[in-house]
Parts: C-alpha cells; structure tokens; sequence
C-alpha cells in the first residue's frame, strides 16, 4: 500500500511507517495519528500534523493538561521542582560568565523563570504564544513574559548570553528556522539549552504508541542524539554536551509509559495530577492511583539504570554552543 506522506522538513516521499498513536497527555484520541520516519534525512515526525489542520494552535495549549491552573500537588511540586530547577541553573552558570541574560522560549507558566528570577545577577526574559499562560506567569511568579513567538517585535535589537527552551522544539512545525532564529538572538558563544522527549529512548522503545512523551499531534517532531545534533550542527550550533537522565519528566516518563502498556486508561495518572475532567469510573481511578505507588521506585531505579549505564533515558538535554565562524561545521 503506498505511503501519501512527505517529510516536512526535506519533502521526501520516501518515508516509512513506525507506529499510530491512539492517545495524548489528554487521553484516547478521535484519530488515529500516525508516526513516519524519513528514510532520507532520517527525521521522525507526526501526520496529521496540527498546522496543516483548521484548528488555532495556540487553543491546543489551553485546554487539557494545558489549563492555566495548580494541579493537585502544586505546593509539593513546586517545592520539589525548585530544588530540580536550581540544578539546571547551577549547571548552565558553570558554562557561563556570572552576569547571565537569559531568554526563556516557550516559557508556559514561568516555573523556570521564576528561579532564574531569583538568582544574583541574572536577567531572565520569556516569551511565550499562548496568553493564558504567560498571564498565569505573571500573576503567579512575577516574571517578565512577553507573549508571541520569536518574531515579536519586542525581541528586535536583543542579544542574550543563554536561551533555554524547555520540552519546545518537539512541538514547532519548522525547527530549522525556529533554531536559526535563536542563533540570530544569542550573542558571541552564545549558549543554547534543549530538552526534548528521546525517542530513541528506553520507554520509547517500550511504549511505542502507549509512550507518554509522544503526545501527539501536539508533539510535531520526535528526535533522536543524531537527529537534534544534525538539526544544531546545521544551524550554526557546536554540541557541547548531551544528558540523558532527568529526574522529574525521565522518571515521570517511565512509571506513564509503563502504566500504560499495563492496559491502564491512557496517561490517568497525569491527567489526575493536573485536574482535567475525568470520565473512568472512581474505581479504576483508584486503582490507578494504588498502581502508580506501587511502580513508582521501581520505575525511578529503572529509568535511572537505563540513563546512566546505557544514556537511553526518557529526555534529551542538549548543551550547544553558538558558532563564532558559522561555516565551521
């Protein structure tokens, strides 16, 4: 049966068939969406994809898990994602100067920024396309979001010493220009932080289309080391380092993933957390909830084996350097 799909990226038609997702972060979905790989430039990417579609992109990241509002935990998790977030910038001051200005892409709530805010001489900035979600950012933190995307008029003449973009490249339907619009707002060996979802993960592997992280057709492109390192490399970027291990979404991403290929409701115990309307029944949401304790250690040594000993954990966060000679590849 032949194949009516072509890359997005190259527009190759020689694309082949990996697996469909029946579900997202939100639960089972009304289409079956489809997963390809192009056997030409290698990119794993999601048909149908949202852009092609009458649908207003920005809606897709209000409602759901999306919502602007505290899930059940939010005091817990708050405190618990700090401490994890503090790490991340303890590391990224290490790469730099200790007067840092940062940019913030995809920004969501401001969680992020919100630590970078409270750090001595750093400048954080976000920039985030959804409303809601900068508003909440706003509110809730007192950050500085400026609402959009990276062609906003309010970035034109800055120049930043970091731009993070946290669980963002997955979802832009043009990643190349996204990557190379970053380059242009990075100044001299300018640092670049990525994380994605690793589909050339463990729990990828293993979950196939039951993997939480896919979340399609919210999640456009799905990558891989080769295919991000190719992506940055292209677009004026060195690679400095490559981290598999994350303890909050790696680890979250196992005890889902699993909990899904057990059959159990598509991601319940996500959309438990964040206060979505549910439609199980109070016993099977019970049952859940009994089942993720139980997985959960299991599922957080599991994950950490698997990052450390074979670097195949649930993410991918990338290091990269800008380029001060662009034609050095």
């Amino acid at each position: 049966m032949s194949i009516n799909v072509s890359c997005p990226l190259c527009g190759s038609t020689t694309v082949q068939l990996l697996c469909h997702s029946l579900s997202n972060a939100d639960g089972p979905l009304i289409e079956k969406i489809q997963l390809f790989i192009c056997l030409k430039c290698n990119a794993n990417f999601t048909d149908p994809r949202i852009y092609k579609k009458d649908i207003n992109q920005i809606q897709q990241y209000e409602v759901g898990i999306y919502q602007s509002k505290k899930n059940r935990l939010s005091r817990m998790v708050d405190v618990f994602l700090a401490v994890l977030i503090d790490q991340k910038i303890k590391k990224i001051a290490s790469m730099r100067k200790p007067d840092v200005n940062l940019l913030d892409v995809g920004c969501g709530k401001g969680r992020f920024l919100s630590r970078v805010k409270k750090r001595e001489g750093w400048l954080g900035l976000g920039i985030e396309p959804s409303q809601r979600q900068a508003e909440f950012g706003v509110e809730n933190y007192g950050v500085k979001v400026v609402t959009g995307n990276l062609t906003n008029p309010a970035l034109a003449g800055s120049v930043f010493d970091v731009v993070t973009c946290w669980h963002v490249l997955e979802h832009i339907d043009d990643p190349a220009g996204f990557v190379a619009s970053i380059n242009k707002l990075l100044g001299d060996d300018g640092l670049l932080v990525i994380e994605v979802p690793n589909f050339g993960s463990f729990q990828a592997v293993l979950g196939k289309g039951k993997w939480f992280h896919l979340d399609t057709p919210r999640h456009m492109f799905h990558y891989t080391k080769k295919s991000i390192e190719r992506l940055l490399n292209n677009s004026g970027f060195y690679i400095q380092k490559i981290e598999t291990y994350s303890f909050d979404l790696g680890t979250f991403g196992m005890l889902q993933t699993i909990l899904n290929v057990l059959n159990i409701s598509p991601n319940l115990f996500f959309r438990w957390l964040k206060r979505c309307k549910l439609n199980e029944g109070k016993v099977e949401i019970i049952s859940n909830l009994i089942l993720a304790a139980i997985l959960a250690v299991p599922s957080m040594v599991l994950e950490f084996v698997v990052s450390i000993a074979l670097n195949s954990g649930g993410v991918l966060r990338i290091y990269a350097k800008k380029k001060t000679n662009p034609h050095i590849v």
